[in-house]
């Protein structure tokens, strides 16, 4: 995924490969997080074909434990742990390492 620089806004013409990621992606963290997942989905403007989008793939995934989620494995993977957000513990955010936000 390409991202896009801090501050900044860039719309891309819908690309087929991002559904190819998200998959990769979605494969890694069932990996991981095996039977602590209850659903994975690709969501964000990258999810629907033909709009444009922010090169960002953004994947909502839900566990039936959060002190079971394995931080330590995603950062294995060039994740990076934001922790709780909307100051609710019940959502979590991992960004992957290097990626322009």
């Amino acid at each position: 995924m390409e991202g896009v620089e801090r501050n900044k806004v860039r719309l891309l013409s819908h690309n087929k490969e991002w559904e190819n990621e998200f998959l990769q992606v979605k494969s890694q963290i069932e990996t991981i997080w095996n039977n602590n997942i209850l659903d994975i989905q690709h969501v964000g403007s990258t999810a629907i074909s033909n709009i444009c989008a922010k090169p960002i793939l953004d994947i909502a995934v839900r566990v039936q434990s959060i002190k079971d989620m394995d931080v330590d494995s995603m950062r294995s993977i060039g994740y990076d742990y934001c922790g709780p957000q909307l100051g609710q513990d019940t959502y979590h955010l991992y960004v992957l390492r290097g990626a322009r936000l």
